[in-house]
């Protein structure tokens, strides 16, 4: 019997009486990064994707969601740096990653940087879900005044507000194009804020 059982033994393929292979420090921290993230743990989740990726940097899935949950964190420091390595590291298409570094920027003041980031995420056709696109390319419009670009930031506001309705944010940003003020909202002088308004619902409501 035993030598029956032995020659069993034999025929079966070589990796059936192996053990399983141990989980790695690596595979132990995305498994709970991963469940701190589903819970809603997202301080937690930060904490362990940011211990994963330190050891193997080239995890861009890590980044990836060390990144986004910064971002809806208002840590946009932190987003940035992720989502820059995310597009460093990662094999896959990575253009709506362009979108919210750009994002990140803007929040920084990096405007420079954002308007490049931009300008490559709207090349590739504005890939993203619908509050994506909403809020990116608001702030690419933004951009654009302050760059100059006011007919074509115009009318990305012109369009905006026929997809989605008029908004105090969408008046003041159509009024800055419309006066051909480079200035953000949030920086233009306060004595002009009237004109900068009456211009707008010209804009959006004529």
């Amino acid at each position: 019997m035993i030598r029956v059982l032995a020659s069993l033994l034999f025929l079966l393929p070589s990796g059936v009486l192996q053990a399983p292979a141990p989980r790695t420090a690596f595979d132990r921290l995305v498994k709970r990064a991963e469940e701190a993230r589903t819970s809603d743990r997202l301080p937690d989740a930060v904490r362990l994707y940011r211990e994963a990726v330190s050891l193997r940097p080239s995890w861009s899935q890590g980044w990836w969601w060390l990144g986004s949950i910064c971002y809806e964190q208002d840590r946009f420091p932190e987003a940035q740096e992720a989502f820059k390595r995310f597009i460093a590291t990662s094999k896959a298409d990575v253009t709506p990653a362009y979108a919210f570094l750009a994002l990140c920027e803007y929040e920084t003041r990096d405007y420079e940087r954002a308007a490049e980031h931009f300008g490559i995420w709207v090349r590739k056709g504005l890939p993203g879900n619908v509050q994506l696109i909403e809020v990116a390319s608001f702030r690419w419009a933004l951009l654009l005044t302050r760059g100059g670009n006011f007919v074509q930031a115009l009318f990305l506001l012109e369009e905006k507000a026929k997809r989605y309705g008029v908004s105090p944010s969408l008046v003041e940003a159509m009024g800055l194009a419309s006066l051909r003020m480079k200035d953000l909202p949030e920086e233009y002088p306060s004595d002009r804020r009237e004109m900068v308004w009456l211009a707008g619902q010209a804009s959006a409501y004529g």
